[in-house]
């Protein structure tokens, strides 16, 4: 694993994927942030979590024409089994929205991501992983985060790190306590 890569933008195509997100940002965070076992070097994979549709258009301009030091990994749902259509609607002076009348809300989402999945493997440099699950179920949330823990270990083993301690945030535990102790006197 290169040091050039350092952080991992996780774009998940789904609202639904928001605190899964957040877990991950916090998993890898404490994770992976450490310095190594065997040397003073300190490493680690700053995790970014993104909702596709709402962050896909600020965070891939940063992607692409960026500093190239992030990777990026989508998650996809193959089936949102909620059908929903955007409705056949024209206004004037929107004319060209046109384009997306009657097409299923959850087709939308997936040629989103289908769109900067196919734009990101034309450049070089920006190494790219996709996820894909059936559908948005505790089986597949579960299967998801079953993933990144072991992947979590893995990572944790590439870079020489120990995965299960927080030393970085010892210092801060021990300030507090001492901050509370001094209030209580």
């Amino acid at each position: 694993m290169s040091n050039a890569y350092n952080i991992n933008c996780l774009f998940s195509y789904s609202e639904a994927f928001r605190e899964l997100n957040a877990w991950y940002v916090q998993l890898w965070g404490e994770s992976l942030g450490k310095q190594q076992r065997h040397s003073q070097l300190h490493v680690g994979l700053t995790p970014v979590g993104l909702i596709g549709p709402t962050d896909q258009h600020s965070f891939l301009q940063l992607i692409v024409d960026g500093k190239r030091d992030k990777t990026v990994t989508v998650i996809k749902v193959k089936d949102f089994e909620h059908g929903v259509r955007i409705p056949e609607v024209s206004l004037p002076a929107l004319e060209k929205l046109d384009m997306l009348n009657g097409i299923d809300f959850a087709d939308l989402i997936n040629m989103q991501a289908d769109a900067m999945i196919e734009s990101l493997e034309s450049l070089e440099f920006i190494p790219l992983d996709v996820i894909e699950i059936e559908n948005i179920s505790e089986k597949t949330i579960g299967e998801l985060m079953y993933y990144y823990e072991l992947l979590t270990a893995l990572v944790a083993q590439m870079l020489d790190i120990n995965a299960y301690d927080q030393p970085g945030v010892e210092m801060g535990k021990i300030i507090l306590k001492e901050k509370m102790n001094k209030e209580k006197t």
